[in-house]
């Protein structure tokens, strides 16, 4: 297993960087699980895929926020 150096990170630091870590081992679970119910060699269809996705989407935590994404804005 790999280590991440957080010797020089604040508490608060920390706390997010496991959170993070935590969820992409969590995600990285679930998709090796997804892949062990489809039987070997069996291309995935584009409705599970869609599946997937979503689940994979819903498994991101919701931000209240508001983007600007206008052309104008970017530049």
């Amino acid at each position: 297993m790999k280590t991440i150096d957080v010797s020089d990170l604040s508490d608060e630091a920390v706390r997010q960087v496991n959170a993070v870590v935590d969820q992409v081992r969590s995600n990285a679970d679930k998709i090796a699980e997804s892949r062990k119910s489809r039987p070997e060699g069996r291309e995935e269809t584009p409705q599970e895929w869609v599946a997937r996705f979503r689940a994979w989407v819903d498994s991101h935590e919701k931000r209240d926020i508001e983007i600007d994404d206008d052309r104008e804005t970017i530049y």
